[in-house]
């Protein structure tokens, strides 16, 4: 892996303007959770069974988080998990997540974790194309009723503090480490451009 700074990772586009629900209820603009720090962002839905889907990013984002923690970045970077299930993900369930994901660091040490969701998925897809995530209802092939399940390619989008995406992981990079190693350019990055 090159180590971080002696690489750059370009602008792919810019988050789009567009408005979620937090976990209490409220409506807010995305940009307050994709702008200002460093996010790692990405789709999921709470009842995802399939271990290289939403379960993988939450274990890759609770290591990320843990590093973070560790290495005193955590007031840098925020992690946003955005759900495509707005009809079973309520805004509770959301602030059940986040309380579950906060862990035992102090405040002050701690890596903002945020989930959220969309009042509807007519709210849902023009968020989702724009961010160019998949997701296909499963039909019951007896019925052709929609299951709980949803056909999704496992994205993770590390957005800079200006709300523009800078690189797109899938199943096979996502790795806490290149995370880590590709968060520390961008920071790096931020540091020469004070400077």
């Amino acid at each position: 892996m090159p180590k971080p700074g002696t690489y750059k990772l370009e602008r792919i586009f810019q988050v789009p303007a567009y408005q979620v629900l937090d976990s209490k209820g409220e409506v807010q603009p995305l940009s307050n959770y994709t702008q200002g720090k460093l996010t790692l962002l990405t789709f999921f839905y709470q009842r995802c069974s399939d271990v290289n889907g939403c379960p993988y990013a939450i274990g890759v984002f609770h290591s990320v988080k843990d590093k973070l923690e560790k290495h005193k970045m955590s007031q840098a970077v925020r992690l946003v998990n955005i759900s495509f299930d707005p009809e079973r993900d309520t805004p509770v369930m959301m602030a059940g997540l986040e309380k579950q994901m906060k862990g035992t660091s102090q405040p002050e040490n701690r890596v903002e974790w945020n989930f959220v969701t969309t009042p509807s998925v007519n709210h849902l897809l023009p968020l989702i194309d724009a961010f160019g995530q998949n997701v296909d209802i499963e039909l019951d092939p007896k019925t052709g009723d929609q299951t709980l399940t949803y056909q999704h390619v496992l994205k993770v989008f590390l957005i800079d503090e200006k709300g523009s995406v800078r690189e797109i992981y899938s199943t096979s990079y996502l790795d806490a480490e290149i995370l880590l190693n590709d968060i520390k350019t961008l920071l790096l990055e931020q540091k020469d451009i004070l400077n």
